[in-house]
C-alpha cells in the first residue's frame, strides 16, 4: 500500500496467483501515487512466466518516483554444477536443527529467467544493481562462505528499481 508518514498501512493477503492488483485497488490502493514495492526472498521460489508477469503488475499499478527493492538470485545452469544446491542444503541442514521442516532446494524455479534489473528498465525504470558480496562488505560483515572454492550465492545481488516515465 502506498502511505504517507500520517497514513494507516493495511494488509491485504492474497495469494499472487489471484487477482492481487485489484484487491489493493479494492482496499483503497492509489496507484496515481508513488509507492515503495519489496520482493525480497520471493523471485526464486516463482516461475519465470510468474516473475515476469508479477514485475508487469508492479510496473502498472507504479506512478513515478515508485520504488522496487528486490533481491535476485541466481539460479545455476548445467555448467555451474551442484554449488547453489550444495549451499541450499547446508542451510537447510541448519534450519532443520531449530526445528524448521522444509527443503529449500525443492521450493525454487531455475528454469530460465529475464534479469530483473534489465527487464525494469526496459518498462520505464532505472536500476541500480549491487552484489550481495559488496553489501556484506560494506555493511562490516564477513562474506558468504565458499564452497568448493567459489562464493556460494556469490552472484546474488540486490536490485533498486525507481520508475519514471
Amino acid at each position: 500500500m502506498n502511505a504517507s508518514p500520517t497514513a494507516q498501512v493495511q494488509t491485504v493477503p492474497i495469494d499472487l496467483r489471484q487477482d492481487w492488483p485489484a484487491a489493493l485497488r479494492e482496499a483503497g490502493f492509489d496507484a496515481g501515487k508513488s509507492t515503495a514495492w519489496t520482493a525480497e526472498g520471493l523471485l526464486p521460489f516463482l516461475p519465470s512466466a510468474a516473475q515476469d508477469r508479477l514485475l508487469d503488475n508492479i510496473t502498472a499499478l507504479s506512478a513515478d518516483d515508485s520504488r522496487l527493492a528486490s533481491e535476485v538470485a541466481v539460479m545455476p545452469n548445467s555448467t555451474d554444477g551442484n554449488q547453489l544446491w550444495d549451499a541450499m542444503d547446508e542451510i537447510t541442514k541448519r534450519w532443520q536443527e531449530h526445528g524448521f521442516d522444509i527443503e529449500l532446494g525443492q521450493l525454487g524455479y531455475s528454469d530460465e529467467r529475464h534479469d530483473v534489473g534489465e527487464y525494469l528498465d526496459g518498462r520505464g525504470w532505472s536500476s541500480v544493481q549491487t552484489r550481495l558480496q559488496d553489501l556484506l562488505v560494506a555493511a562490516g560483515l564477513p562474506k558468504v562462505p565458499q564452497v568448493d572454492g567459489e562464493a556460494a550465492f556469490g552472484d546474488n545481488y540486490y536490485c533498486t528499481s525507481v520508475k519514471s516515465r
